[in-house]
């Protein structure tokens, strides 16, 4: 019985774990970098140089990626697809160029009846084929249905820039997704369509539109 007693220092122990947690969810929420976050910790300690928390804790920008890949990140992703069962919820995704790799962020929108409209960052994967197939292929296949349990006929709109390769008449990434469920929404980027409707009026002014303060 007695290898089951806990220790003498196991609240202390719990308390400094649950501070490096909340420390590192406090810097993920408000977007920090893990180098800043590294910078604060060691500043803590000599703030709060009374405390045997503030002593004892050790996470530097390492162990706080760990703790975001390993913990933080697989139980938010595990609230999000519980709060996404058997509902109706949009899919966004685009290419971004990081250097020489070509990465899609496959974002999700829903409703939830207590927290109201949730935007959410469910997966972020590298490709290089920004094909419509590949597209498709990836957001229906790979991503949304097979690796997170979700069903394309809960999908409700998908937003993308408005390439063609994302909304051709013939051959795009939604024509394949509606396809695979007719009721799929087209939910165009109204950033580029007030881009280019500014662009185009531009155009037709008579006076440089520099001058313009």
């Amino acid at each position: 019985m007695t290898a089951f007693l806990p220790k003498k220092d196991s609240t202390s122990e719990l308390n400094v774990a649950a501070t490096e947690v909340a420390s590192v969810y406090h810097n993920v929420a408000h977007c920090h970098s893990y180098s800043s976050f590294d910078c604060s910790m060691k500043l803590n300690k000599k703030l709060f140089a009374d405390s045997d928390t503030a002593k004892k804790v050790h996470c530097g920008r390492t162990k706080a990626e760990a703790i975001v890949e390993n913990n933080l990140a697989p139980r938010s992703m595990k609230i999000v697809l519980e709060e996404m069962h058997d509902i109706v919820f949009a899919v966004a995704t685009d290419a971004s160029n990081h250097g020489n790799r070509k990465m899609f962020p496959l974002a999700v929108q829903y409703f939830n009846c207590v927290k109201g409209v949730q935007n959410k960052l469910i997966d972020f994967y590298e490709d290089s084929d920004e094909t419509a197939e590949a597209v498709s292929q990836k957001l229906v296949d790979v991503d949304v249905i097979t690796k997170h349990g979700l069903h394309i006929q809960n999908v409700s709109a998908y937003t993308a820039d408005n390439a063609s390769v994302n909304y051709g008449k013939l051959k795009s990434v939604y024509k394949m997704l509606t396809n695979q469920n007719p009721s799929i929404m087209k939910a165009s980027c109204n950033c580029h369509v007030i881009h280019n409707a500014a662009r185009y009026a531009c155009k037709t002014l008579k006076f440089d539109v520099k001058i313009l303060y």
